[in-house]
């Protein structure tokens, strides 16, 4: 599994360690959240994740002075487990200089033992932790939902797109894979537009909105379309810009309907143009939505790279339309 790169404080994870909950018999029986949770931090912590630390020498302190906790994170870095990497010369500039916070990879999780780092303070669309809320937040990262999609209404789950608004994650950037969703603009209305409008934050502080759209080589007049889609953006009237690139890719590369965010993304068995003209659902289908720890071996990263390799090769104005950029293939 490809490890997530995570930056965590010592500090919090001695807080986190020394914290361990008290369930009492009926919330072991019943299934209680909170140990749920913490289970689930606690396995990221040991086996998922890249953890650049402020200070190995403290890790390695804690360890040799038998604390079980760091002496297993310690084992763990060296049999498979997660790795531990001394992030200690760079970390209070993450800390405090919000160049550095933002450079940092888009689907990063920080775990911070201090309330006043620069990513905390706003909405920049990382995902950050403390002592106080990890529990509230951690948990969404592991969501897995599954709909059906069905003409017949006695068996649809898909209420429309806002399903997108109701994630709890984080959000900054986005890429959409799928070969028809921009073929029929009579279709936008109810599809992409929707898509697009529950896809988007309500506020991006210091930050653009990066959308990808990766598409077939034959789409008719892309920039007609491009510019569709940025007068639909320019009328949302954002607090935030949203960067849209269109990349008209070969049949032979991966073209499976997917659409991937910094901590989640959502698969789905037919095109994304759910519904006609009329707003009636013309698809019968499953739609998933599985986030980075959702899943054994998830391969959202591994979908990213693929897809980002395939838009380097794109050219502005042949088969690349837009700005060009997005912080999801820069990886």
């Amino acid at each position: 599994m490809h490890k997530i790169q995570t930056y965590c404080q010592v500090k919090f994870l001695e807080v986190f360690f020394n914290n361990i909950p008290e369930v009492s018999l009926s919330e072991m029986i019943s299934g209680s959240e909170n140990s749920k949770i913490y289970i689930e931090l606690s396995s990221f912590l040991y086996s998922k994740a890249c953890i650049s630390v402020d200070s190995i020498a403290q890790i390695l302190s804690l360890a040799q002075n038998g604390n079980p906790f760091f002496k297993k994170l310690i084992k763990a870095s060296t049999s498979g487990g997660s790795e531990i990497i001394d992030y200690s010369k760079f970390f209070n500039n993450l800390l405090t200089e919000l160049q550095v916070a933002l450079n940092t990879p888009a689907n990063s999780v920080h775990m911070y033992y201090q309330q006043n780092t620069v990513l905390s303070n706003s909405k920049f669309g990382w995902l950050t932790l403390d002592n106080e809320n990890w529990q509230s937040r951690f948990g969404h990262l592991s969501i897995k939902k599954s709909y059906k999609v069905d003409r017949n209404n006695a068996l649809n789950q898909f209420t429309g797109w806002s399903v997108l608004s109701s994630i709890e994650l984080p959000i900054n950037a986005a890429v959409i894979v799928d070969n028809y969703i921009l073929d029929k603009p009579d279709h936008y209305k109810n599809n992409i537009f929707e898509l697009m409008r529950n896809l988007l934050p309500e506020g991006l502080d210091h930050l653009d909105f990066d959308l990808a759209i990766i598409t077939k080589r034959d789409l008719v007049n892309p920039k007609g379309k491009l510019e569709i889609l940025n007068n639909f953006i320019q009328n949302l009237q954002l607090s935030y810009s949203v960067k849209i690139t269109i990349y008209c890719t070969p049949a032979d590369n991966p073209h499976d309907r997917d659409i991937l965010t910094n901590y989640y993304r959502i698969h789905s068995g037919h095109s994304l143009d759910y519904y006609n003209k009329n707003g009636n659902i013309i698809k019968d289908t499953t739609l998933q939505i599985i986030g980075l720890t959702g899943e054994e071996n998830n391969p959202h990263n591994l979908i990213l790279r693929n897809i980002a390799n395939v838009a380097s090769r794109g050219k502005l104005d042949f088969d690349m339309y837009g700005d060009g950029n997005n912080r999801l293939f820069q990886m």
